[in-house]
């Protein structure tokens, strides 16, 4: 959590676009789950058939739109949605790829203007390797935990939604 804060704190804009795009992004997830269950009860059963409460309610909100939940349409929609989804998930992974290399760079700097700013005989003290190895494989791991925080909350936010579509078809079998 700490390191969540740290991210937010240091580069508030970047993770708020990161954040949003993977919310929309599992949000994307879970449209595209819901319309794949009213699909499979056209393809299994045909469009005339017996609906279950989910379904129904899938098929309300295409009618809300102005859409018929036919074949065509609903697999139009699973088309669209998964694409978009993919696409917002590669728009963050880019993002997260330039904040990685951000946050490393803003660290070896850091880490630098202090090694600058100390006394000759500090360094008389230092281990020999230790500046070395924290500007090129500690920076590294560091900025790193903001690409794994990224990663992290995708996969929340992907199983929050399929957990909300599976308790929506059924709470005692997602149970």
């Amino acid at each position: 959590m700490e390191t969540f804060r740290y991210f937010t704190r240091a580069y508030p804009w970047q993770s708020v676009t990161v954040l949003v795009c993977l919310l929309v992004a599992g949000l994307m997830e879970g449209l595209g789950l819901s319309a794949v269950v009213p699909l499979l009860g056209v393809v299994l059963h045909g469009e005339g058939a017996a609906k279950s409460a989910f379904e129904a309610r899938v098929s309300d909100a295409f009618h809300a739109f102005g859409f018929a939940p036919t074949f065509e349409v609903l697999i139009a929609f699973v088309c669209i949605v998964f694409p978009l989804k993919a696409v917002l998930v590669l728009l963050s992974n880019r993002r997260v790829g330039y904040m990685v290399a951000q946050v490393a760079t803003d660290l070896r700097l850091g880490l630098l203007r202090a090694l600058l700013a100390s006394r000759w005989s500090y360094y008389t003290r230092m281990p020999l390797g230790l500046a070395p190895n924290a500007m090129a494989s500690e920076a590294t791991r560091a900025a790193q935990a903001y690409y794994y925080l990224a990663q992290l909350l995708s996969g929340v936010f992907e199983v929050i939604f399929a957990a909300a579509v599976a308790l929506a078809i059924s709470w005692r079998v997602t149970l």
